[in-house]
């Protein structure tokens, strides 16, 4: 049978070019290398505010129907929200405190009148892994690979293959450390702790599945992770962690945050369920020493498609962007976000005390130089009329040369739609610009 020439692709900046019939899409990651010869910077800006809503989206405040109603929720460092001043309902009766300034009297929340700008979003890498891999119990841990099943019982590691790549799976007394990667599916099933490592990549995951949580269950070294679909019980939290020996500090993005990619709408059930919160401030009623102990910008949760819902009781430290859908905060009692939410509709209930509270996360890019040019790409065509005959070997050269002081290229991804089938970081010669990926 004949194989079509896959597509080289990466998440940002991507160059077309024409290789025969074929329609070949190359991405060559350009990072700085020398500090001493960095690029022009961009400008940046923040939205300075933690509800921002999209142009012809909305924020609702407590009673939709009664402007004169209460609002029992405290906005902190947030006296406007980024929306259309026609696009602020519900309560007027909201108010700000200056954590800077805490002897200044309180501020009514009002309507900035400017609603935000979306960010560029990658597109969402899936995986077509068959690897499964099972907490089922505190000494056991089952490991699938769609062909071989592995155990794990007591402490103990098995590897497992996924997708060509040899993943090291791991236990260690109620903690399963899960390095980058492919899976098809990661379950936890009773009380312990899924420890995500870093990789060079991005790890891709199409079913995370967290039931029984009683506490911390998940922590995360600073990456990229991609899961499709998500469903995470009652008292489930998320910690960041930094990257152990068995990581990898560099990161698909060279992130410092834990960037989480969710692909369908997302519910953080009731809890207590603390997601990135400092110690000691889970249980505990939220003010302002608390909110200044939060480190949101650890974190980040980028919703492709659909929305994002928490019920009462969760307190989270993130920017949370919703691309397509809406952010939700649903019965709100004792709950707290610090940190940014952008999406095209807020909406948050009346509860018990409960805080938004805003701090940096994300920034929007302003005027500056481009620190990122695309570098000089050419493809080296094909021979025409090849056929080639399953199973296959197919080499792909290419000519890269950065653009830019202080960049050189760094790594080029191979990919086949959004599946990543090759991967090269060295050119075929020392100091040369032609790389190959087979």
């Amino acid at each position: 049978m004949k194989h079509e020439l896959p597509t080289l692709h990466a998440p940002i900046n991507p160059w077309r070019m024409s290789a025969l019939s074929a329609v070949v899409l190359l991405v060559a990651l350009c990072n700085q290398v020398q500090a001493q010869s960095q690029p022009n910077q961009p400008q940046t800006t923040s939205s300075g505010s933690v509800f921002n809503a999209f142009a012809n989206g909305g924020i609702t405040l407590g009673d939709q129907i009664n402007t004169q109603a209460y609002c029992n929720f405290r906005f902190y460092d947030s006296p406007v929200l980024n929306v259309n001043k026609a696009g602020l309902l519900g309560t007027s009766q909201c108010q700000n405190t200056d954590t800077k300034n805490q002897g200044a009297a309180l501020t009514k929340v009002s309507a900035s009148g400017n609603p935000i700008t979306r960010l560029p979003l990658a597109a969402f890498q899936t995986t077509s892994s068959s690897l499964n891999v099972n907490f089922t119990n505190s000494l056991q841990v089952i490991v699938n690979d769609g062909g071989t099943q592995k155990q794990i019982s007591g402490n103990g590691q098995v590897s497992a293959n996924s997708l060509g790549q040899s993943l090291l799976i791991s236990k260690q007394g109620n903690v399963v450390t899960i390095p980058a990667g492919d899976y098809a599916s990661i379950t936890l099933q009773v009380n312990g702790i899924l420890h995500f490592q870093a990789g060079a990549n991005s790890t891709r995951i199409h079913q995370l599945n967290l039931a029984n949580c009683n506490g911390m269950s998940m922590e995360f070294e600073p990456g990229d992770y991609y899961i499709n679909q998500a469903s995470i019980q009652t008292s489930c939290h998320l910690k960041i962690t930094p990257a152990t020996s068995g990581g990898s500090s560099n990161t698909a993005s060279n992130s410092t945050s834990v960037n989480l990619h969710l692909n369908s709408s997302f519910t953080l059930n009731a809890g207590p369920t603390c997601w990135n919160m400092s110690e000691g401030t889970c249980n505990a009623t939220i003010g302002v020493p608390e909110i200044q102990a939060q480190h949101p910008e650890r974190l980040k949760l980028y919703l492709h498609q659909g929305d994002f819902i928490t019920y009462q009781g969760a307190k989270i430290a993130a920017g949370i962007y919703a691309d397509q859908g809406d952010i939700k905060f649903v019965g709100a009692g004792n709950s707290a976000f610090i940190g940014e939410v952008w999406a095209n509709h807020i909406t948050s209930a009346n509860g018990g005390p409960t805080a938004y509270a805003y701090r940096e996360v994300f920034t929007t890019s302003g005027g500056g130089s481009n620190n990122n040019p695309p570098p000089s790409i050419s493809i080296t065509p094909v021979a025409p009329n090849v056929t080639f005959v399953a199973p296959a070997s197919i080499t792909v050269s290419l000519n890269a040369t950065a653009v830019g002081a202080g960049n050189s290229i760094t790594k080029i991804d191979l990919y086949q739609g959004s599946i990543l089938v090759g991967t090269t970081s060295s050119p075929t010669a020392p100091n040369s610009n032609t790389y190959s990926i087979t």
